[in-house]
């Protein structure tokens, strides 16, 4: 069973914020947004957690060897990519 944004955030309804813009906009579980929208979505998070260096995330750090291996990820069926982004975002949680 699907569970609301509150479950994976820092968030609780009612406390406004960006966080509660977006409930309001497209719902706790966001069934308002299509799936393009929710791939932007996905695609500008992940954007603004590599724009700049910080305690998580140094550029520097990132081998030769997994920039080409991004480089080929169009070689994996979209089923493949969708489990590979849910496990690395699984990863950086621990």
């Amino acid at each position: 069973m699907s569970k609301p944004i509150g479950y994976f955030c820092g968030y609780t309804p009612g406390n406004g914020g960006l966080l509660g813009e977006m409930e309001s906009s497209w719902g706790d579980f966001f069934e308002q947004l299509n799936q393009s929208e929710k791939f932007w979505l996905l695609y500008s998070i992940c954007g603004s957690l590599t724009a700049e260096k910080s305690a998580f995330y140094n550029p520097h750090d990132v081998s030769d060897v997994l920039v080409s291996a991004t480089e080929r990820l169009d070689e994996l069926h979209f089923t493949d990519r969708l489990g590979l982004a849910q496990f690395i975002i699984d990863k950086l949680k621990r």
